[in-house]
């Protein structure tokens, strides 16, 4: 996982799709499974709606050109767990300018990351995801640090090249999820804010979600 990519399919011009389903506004939605140091064959996880007829035969066409693929109707909850693992890595360390292991190394980041997987699972699990709970995310979190030490987030990379990140399809996503749902998530408002803020003027930006309630 580490700094994979995620394209919601068609792709569009903006973000990187890492998105829960209901910002969809596609018929068929794709994670990618790959780091960002690519060698090799490329393998992502083809996922579409149920209704959709055209997801097998794109996976199929992807499959043609030498991508693995698996087609799969648990959009939903695919694009969650990616999410619990990209949305929560990435602004950090991206704001911390540091490389995965590190996240773990450094107590008040390891706190923070902790608590940024907490809103995510609470925030799927208020609709209706089946995210695993939290004392087994943050360990699949945690692992995935471990299991990818040094590889740098794709988010710290758009940071250092000066590019738009995708913060508002991640953290900002889980805000916005929140809000519908009525579960506040201040971790990621503030992690979205400084990103943002790390970021500006190269950022491009979603209406800014409104502060959590005190």
């Amino acid at each position: 996982m580490g700094s994979a990519t995620s394209t919601p399919w068609p792709p569009s011009s903006g973000g990187n799709g890492c998105w829960p389903a209901s910002l969809q506004r596609r018929d068929a939605a794709g994670t990618g499974l790959d780091s960002a140091h690519l060698d090799g064959r490329h393998h992502h996880r083809r996922v579409g709606r149920p209704d959709n007829r055209e997801a097998g035969a794109g996976g199929r066409g992807l499959t043609t050109s030498g991508i693995k693929v698996a087609v799969s109707r648990s959009v939903d909850q695919l694009l969650w767990t990616k999410l619990l693992g990209s949305g929560a890595l990435n602004p950090l360390a991206a704001l911390l300018r540091v490389r995965n292991a590190q996240l773990l190394d450094r107590p008040d980041a390891r706190e923070l990351l902790g608590a940024a997987v907490r809103e995510i699972v609470s925030v799927a699990h208020a609709r209706g995801v089946a995210l695993p709970p939290y004392s087994e995310a943050v360990e699949k979190v945690e692992t995935i640090c471990r299991n990818n030490a040094t590889n740098k987030m794709s988010m710290l990379q758009d940071v250092e090249r000066g590019s738009p990140t995708e913060i508002d399809y991640m953290s900002g996503a889980v805000v916005r999820e929140g809000e519908a749902v009525g579960v506040p998530t201040p971790i990621h408002w503030t992690l979205t804010k400084l990103v943002k803020a790390l970021t500006y003027p190269a950022e491009s930006t979603q209406p800014s979600p409104e502060p959590p309630a005190r």
